[in-house]
């Protein structure tokens, strides 16, 4: 509906800054987890589903636990950051494209690969 296109643009407007602070923690060396956090609840507030949206939040917050936080270090490195950007690059576009069953394929594929890296990172260790 048009009257939806001006939320669906400051949605994606949104989402997009989550991405830019990402990239622009990334390059400073530092850990972009919150703007990774703020990327996931962006996207699943677009998708006006208030069950995600909660869901994406208690994800969210099992991540910042103390198992995690003391864990971190196995898991976040900057090959493992450019990897998310990048899948993450390929949802915002998919979405900008007004393409939900592709931004549906790429947040799969971003999902897979980022349990891929956990586990690898888990496995090596």
């Amino acid at each position: 509906r048009e009257d939806e296109l001006p939320e669906l643009d400051r949605q994606i407007a949104e989402i997009a800054e989550a991405l830019q602070q990402m990239e622009a923690d990334a390059l400073k060396m530092a850990q972009p987890l919150e703007a990774d956090r703020l990327f996931h609840l962006r996207v699943a507030e677009a998708t006006n589903n208030v069950a995600l949206v909660h869901v994406v939040m208690g994800l969210w917050e099992e991540r910042g636990g103390p198992l995690f936080t003391k864990l971190h270090h196995h898991f976040d490195n900057p090959k493992s950051w450019s990897a998310a950007i990048r899948e993450h690059t390929a949802v915002l576009d998919a979405i900008r494209g007004h393409d939900p069953d592709q931004a549906r394929v790429s947040m799969h594929q971003h999902m897979d690969q980022a349990s891929k890296r956990f586990s690898k990172s888990w496995d090596g260790r």
